[in-house]
């Protein structure tokens, strides 16, 4: 059956769902957690997460000024109000599914499938004085093996063989571009 969140009201600017056959985490110790708000986190393994993201209404234009950055530095800001301290050993996500939907009222989507994602120790510590200062500690590496990519308003098809990269080699592998 699996496990399942999404949001409890309905009347939000955007609605969420995650959907995943499994979810397994190791958790270190569990006393850090409640005396110093600190989480060990030795393992997580969620297998087939399936993501869809719904914008139900709001201006456009104002998502289009938000960047990356300022979106996790958020994110980073959010997590830590709540924890002093984030350390993964390690994380994989395999076979994931996203889905976005950026306009109100409408099917049409960003559609990205078979998703694998490898974490390795990750730190996520405080953000820093600086504003543009994004702490992240760890290896990452992300795959895409035979992306089924759909991209609203576009009639060009883009084909890959596979699409990988990692914050530790200098490059993105990409097989067989059509």
């Amino acid at each position: 059956a699996g496990i399942s969140f999404h949001p409890v009201k309905d009347n939000l600017d955007q609605t969420y769902i995650v959907n995943a056959d499994s979810l397994i985490l190791k958790i270190e110790k569990i006393l850090p957690l409640l005396l110093n708000r600190q989480v060990n986190v030795e393992d997580i393994l969620i297998v087939s997460p399936d993501v869809e993201i719904k914008r139900n209404r709001g201006d456009l234009k104002l998502l289009e000024k938000d960047d990356l950055n300022g979106q996790i530095r958020e994110l980073q800001a959010n997590t830590m109000s709540f924890l002093n301290e984030l350390r993964v050993k390690r994380c994989r996500i395999k076979n994931a599914s996203f889905r976005y939907f950026p306009f109100p009222g409408s099917n049409r989507k960003y559609n990205i499938q078979h998703i694998n994602l490898s974490i390795a120790d990750f730190n996520l510590p405080k953000p820093g004085t600086n504003s543009n200062d994004i702490s992240m500690e760890g290896y990452v590496k992300l795959s895409i093996q035979n992306p089924q990519l759909e991209i609203p308003d576009s009639f060009k098809r883009v084909q890959l063989d596979y699409f990988e990269w990692s914050n530790k080699e200098h490059d993105i592998n990409v097989g067989k571009f059509v």
